[in-house]
C-alpha cells in the first residue's frame, strides 16, 4: 500500500514538479511522519504497527513515488486542441 500511494503521488507530482530532480528523499509520506504513516497503513488492526512497517514504509513510498514520477514523465503528451478547434503541435502537420 505504501508503494501504491507513493506511485500515485509521484504520477500526480509529475504534472506540477519541475522537469529535473525533485531533490533529496524525505522520510515524510503524504505529509505524515513515519510513525503516523505506519498507523495509516496499519488501519483498523489491533495493536501498534510493527516497527518494520514504521522503518520500511517511507522507503516503499519513496520508491513508488520515484517510479510514478518517472512513468508519468515518459508518457507521450497528446496533441492539444486549440481554442479555434484545430490541432496544435506535431499532430497538426499530419
Amino acid at each position: 500500500m505504501a508503494y501504491s500511494l507513493g506511485r500515485t503521488d509521484g504520477g500526480l507530482a509529475a504534472r506540477i514538479e519541475p522537469a529535473g530532480s525533485v531533490g533529496p528523499q524525505s522520510t515524510c509520506c503524504q505529509g505524515r511522519e513515519p510513525a503516523e504513516f505506519s498507523r495509516l497503513l496499519w488501519g483498523d488492526r489491533r495493536g501498534a504497527p510493527p516497527s518494520g512497517l514504521r522503518l520500511n514504509a517511507p522507503l516503499w513510498y519513496a520508491h513508488g513515488f520515484a517510479e510514478g514520477l518517472a512513468a508519468e514523465r515518459r508518457r507521450p503528451v497528446p496533441a492539444e486542441v486549440g481554442r479555434a478547434g484545430g490541432l496544435q503541435g506535431p499532430a497538426a502537420s499530419l
